[in-house]
């Protein structure tokens, strides 16, 4: 019997590994990317503040927008927030809040499509089940704040993600010290898109 530094040497002998020839091409998308950047040249996109210091609840929807990134390049699809009623944005509104007085937010999933925008680089843990429900059910989304203490339920964790038309409710009791807070999508086998 051969013990296991030998059966690596038998392998190795009989393994043969060749080098490519030439570089593989690299990945296109069939169109020229933008190149003529201003810096500094396009003013900053101020959200929507949405005054919630005196607590209550409050309804999003997560949709499909398009974004003008400035410098004179095209507009592009992405997806965004905003109040349901109003406009959906990227950067999403900012939601104002005080310590101590606790929100409800009701996320709502507005996004049409079926597929991801991205849709070619969505993570296989979304399809690889027969019972997957991406994308018959639409795009998976679920929210997260960064830096918000809070209970697992309403952390948007990636497991609890919502599919279109569906909904869920996060209570954020506010009790971490005052600063800046992100929120995000947080959607299983979505987050290296988001």
């Amino acid at each position: 019997m051969l013990n296991q530094l030998a059966w690596i040497a038998a392998f190795a002998a009989t393994a043969t590994i060749s080098a490519p020839t030439t570089d593989p091409p690299l990945p296109t998308s069939g169109e020229k990317l933008f190149d003529a950047w201003k810096p500094f040249s396009t003013p900053l996109v101020i959200p929507e503040v949405i005054d919630m210091r005196k607590g209550g609840s409050l309804d999003m929807n997560i949709g499909e927008t398009r974004h003008a990134w400035g410098s004179g390049a095209p507009t592009a699809a992405t997806y965004g927030y905003g109040k349901v009623g109003g406009n959906i944005t990227t950067p999403g509104p900012t939601i104002l809040v005080k310590k101590g007085v606790p929100i409800t937010v009701t996320w709502y999933n507005a996004i049409k499509s079926a597929k991801h925008l991205l849709d070619m680089n969505v993570e296989t843990t979304l399809t690889i089940r027969e019972s997957s429900c991406y994308p018959h059910c639409g795009v998976p989304v679920i929210t997260h704040v960064h830096g918000l203490e809070t209970p697992a339920q309403y952390d948007g964790l990636p497991h609890f993600s919502i599919y279109r038309n569906q909904s869920y409710t996060a209570r954020y009791n506010n009790t971490q010290s005052g600063s800046t807070k992100m929120y995000h999508d947080h959607a299983i086998g979505l987050g290296r898109l988001n």
